[in-house]
């Protein structure tokens, strides 16, 4: 026994191992069972069960669980293919009893479902789904939906499909507060420059309001100097030389108006001697 455990070790051909058997040997793997104990159960020797072990990602328990599960389904796709290529099964013939013989009976038209039908290709078969949990109710979103799928996973049995499930389940959560906070940011973004164009709006709408102010406030002030402008006398004032120049120094002493005792009388001493004068007259 030793000898020939040691030449299948040695030797690289090895003898293809059954699908059954490989499924039976990942799933002691998985449960955690040494080498030893899975050679002496399946009557492989260890350096087998230990090259199919690692060979579907032994010792690592995440990829034998997946491995389980796709043995498992390549499994039941052989035992469909199984059935579809064997066809229907053919029925005993009961012992035939000797009758009076009578008129043949008109044969009848066959029906659509006593044709048989050819066996479908590789691509029309059905993808092998698991179906251990399949409760879902008439109605129930399809299996493209996230958070069913989310649920389904969450009532496997499988502990793998399970932690796959609570790993999904967590990066969708993430995903969904991400998309919130960007969303919240976004609005944030769109709130502030709102606010910003109303301000600005607001900031023009004020400065054109005083511009109008200023504009109307200078109208005002021009018509008030046009008002306050003084008018022109209705005669010319004589010129200084029909004036003599005595009698205008003689009438400011006399009527206490300063006036310089030599040199040039100024022209409002002159106007207002001229003034009284023709008050006088």
């Amino acid at each position: 026994m030793t000898t020939t455990s040691s030449t299948r070790a040695k030797s690289t051909q090895w003898t293809p191992v059954p699908d059954i058997d490989k499924l039976t040997i990942l799933k002691m793997f998985a449960e955690g069972r040494n080498p030893t104990f899975v050679a002496a159960a399946t009557k492989y020797s260890e350096a087998r069960v230990r090259q199919v072990a690692t060979a579907h990602g032994y010792p690592d328990p995440d990829k034998l669980a997946w491995a389980v599960d796709v043995v498992i389904a390549n499994v039941e796709q052989a035992e469909r293919d199984r059935v579809t290529e064997a066809g229907p099964v053919p029925q005993t013939r009961a012992t035939s009893v000797p009758r009076t013989p009578t008129a043949p009976a008109p044969t009848p038209a066959p029906s659509p479902s006593s044709v048989p039908r050819p066996a479908p290709s590789a691509q029309d078969r059905p993808r092998v789904v698991d179906r251990d949990v399949d409760d879902s109710p008439a109605g129930a979103p399809t299996a493209d939906s996230v958070r069913w799928l989310i649920a389904r996973g969450g009532k496997s049995q499988r502990a793998r499909t399970k932690r796959l499930a609570e790993k999904v389940a967590a990066a969708v959560d993430a995903l969904e507060r991400a998309l919130q906070v960007e969303e919240e940011t976004r609005r944030a973004a769109a709130e502030a420059a709102q606010a910003k164009s109303r301000e600005r709006a607001a900031r023009a709408a004020q400065e054109r309001k005083i511009r109008e102010e200023l504009e109307e406030l200078e109208k005002r002030r021009a018509e008030l100097r046009r008002q306050l402008r003084p008018t022109a006398p209705s005669r010319p004032a004589p010129a200084p030389r029909e004036v003599d120049p005595k009698k205008v120094r003689q009438w400011a002493r006399t009527n206490g108006v300063p006036v310089p005792a030599a040199g040039r009388v100024s022209v409002r001493v002159v106007e207002q001697y001229l003034a009284a004068s023709t008050k006088a007259a």
